[in-house]
């Protein structure tokens, strides 16, 4: 049904002769608790909320929907997802307690039944790929073209005798949609990152991913530290960010550059003391000091800071924040938003009204930051072994430290530890501080939330060369050695269109 307004249907309920269909949304407690059910289909049950109000867990509301037909045993809920982590993915759970079924092929060489497992596709490591399958029941090789017939002709075998209700399992490799080929080049794509890792094991494999939250040792990492000079750029680095923690006594701030590969480089790590009651004084004075300061590259320039991502999730110090941020457009108020599914940095709001209660349409900006899935980005990179390790090369994402840095330093940039909770009614996995300071682990985290809002996870290779053109680094240093340089392609400008022939048409 099309409303007047030709905006499209906002109708959320239809009846029929027979019955009715209706639409609910996970996000509100009313839908939840408004209808009695005798069939449900929860879509996406991993990107619920953990809780709806003081409501508790919607899927349980939801479950309650079921009750008037519990008697007669006539009612029906089709649960689906696709997986987060272990330990939190609710499809994960209800796929374990249920019999587990997988998709079965028969073995073309034995013709045992067999189900495709990941471990055993072998492919080349650059396209076309060239994937085909071993069976491991007697090593039978499956070229990619055998794989339609062979899945066509299958069944769902369960594998759990005491499971309470049928489950399924289906992944990328049972898929007629897809190929092995894909399945292979989204693999290598993902093996840099572990946000691409857990992708792929989620979307790809249709498994929940294990996130490694345990603290790196921080010792090692102080054992690991480089000779290279304090408050000056690599010359790699092609993006310069810092982060700032905002405490009674004073400031927190990192500074970060950042290659065109997510490796990353603290040039800077400073307490500027203070007050941070009063924003034209105290801490805040230094602040701007490094606001304005000039740090020099490895090519005889000077750089200023690009961007601040500034903690204002301190009630205390909110205000404070948001008055020294609105005269300066490289500084961006920011608060920390919980949650696996949240975007490393959102839609920011306006937080300036006017007298007559309006918001400002120059106010300044909050910027939402997805604190947890940008501390495991963090510890990811720690975990990673560089040329200090003894390896060739630093792998994309390697985080490199300065011999300038402390031991309190890396105290409290590996700080936090992962650790499950039982959350109303369920388990979940969520960030614990050990070490009692952590002011810098939040300062990498919103530089690194930074460094995203200025692209750097989605630029082409093209808006790379031309980022280094403009800051002044030679070509070479923003493109892996193997990618051929391009010319910078300027697209013209678009036609402006003649206002009466576009209102005539």
């Amino acid at each position: 049904m099309t409303s007047r307004s030709n905006t499209g249907s906002t109708q959320t309920r239809k009846k029929y002769a027979g019955g009715s269909l209706s639409v609910m949304n996970a996000n509100s407690a009313t839908d939840l608790k408004s209808r009695t059910l005798k069939i449900g289909i929860a879509d996406e049950v991993d990107a619920w909320p953990d809780t709806v109000g003081d409501d508790g867990d919607p899927f349980g509301l939801f479950e309650d929907r079921f009750t008037f037909f519990h008697s007669s045993g006539d009612w029906r809920i089709l649960a689906l997802s696709t997986p987060t982590f272990v330990g939190s993915s609710r499809i994960d759970k209800m796929f374990e307690a249920g019999d587990q079924r997988f998709w079965n092929i028969k073995c073309p060489g034995c013709g045992e039944e067999i189900d495709f497992r990941f471990k055993h596709l072998e492919f080349e490591r650059k396209p076309p790929y060239n994937a085909y399958y071993g069976a491991q029941c007697c090593g039978q090789v499956i070229e990619a073209h055998e794989k339609t017939l062979l899945v066509q002709r299958g069944r769902f075998i369960p594998t759990n005798e005491d499971g309470l209700y049928p489950s399924f399992h289906v992944d990328a490799l049972v898929s007629l949609v897809t190929t092995w080929d894909m399945v292979a080049s989204a693999w290598w794509e993902s093996r840099a990152d572990w946000q691409k890792e857990q992708r792929f094991y989620n979307s790809q494999l249709g498994l929940p991913y294990v996130l490694k939250g345990d603290a790196p040792d921080w010792q090692r990492l102080f054992g690991r530290r480089e000779d290279y000079p304090e408050n000056r750029i690599p010359k790699e680095g092609i993006i310069l960010v810092a982060g700032v923690d905002v405490q009674h006594t004073g400031l927190w701030v990192e500074v970060v550059a950042f290659g065109y590969d997510r490796q990353s480089w603290c040039i800077s790590a400073r307490f500027l003391a203070g007050h941070t009651d009063d924003p034209e004084g105290g801490a805040w004075l230094k602040l701007t000091e490094v606001y304005e300061e000039l740090f020099p590259d490895e090519f005889d320039g000077q750089r200023r800071i690009e961007a601040f991502g500034i903690d204002a999730g301190d009630g205390g110090r909110a205000n404070q924040v948001y008055c020294w941020a609105r005269l300066r457009d490289r500084a961006h108020p920011t608060f920390g938003r919980p949650g696996w599914t949240t975007p490393a940095i959102g839609q920011p709001t306006r937080v300036d009204i006017t007298i007559l209660g309006k918001k400002k349409t120059k106010g300044a900006l909050l910027w939402p930051v997805g604190v947890w899935s940008l501390k495991g980005d963090h510890y990811a990179a720690l975990r990673k072994k560089g040329t200090p390790n003894g390896a060739e090369y630093d792998p994309p994402g390697y985080a490199h430290f300065g011999k300038f840095l402390d031991e309190e330093y890396f105290k409290q940039i590996t700080s936090e530890y992962l650790e499950e909770e039982a959350f109303r009614g369920r388990t979940r996995k969520v960030w614990k501080v050990g070490f009692e300071e952590n002011h810098l682990l939040d300062c990498r985290v919103y530089a690194l939330a930074m460094a995203d809002k200025l692209g750097l996870n989605r630029m082409s290779p093209d808006q790379r060369l031309s980022v280094a053109d403009q800051i002044g680094v030679p070509r070479e240093f923003a493109q892996p050695e193997d990618e051929e340089e391009k010319p910078v392609v300027v697209a013209p400008p678009p036609r402006r269109k003649n206002r009466a022939s576009s209102w005539m048409n």
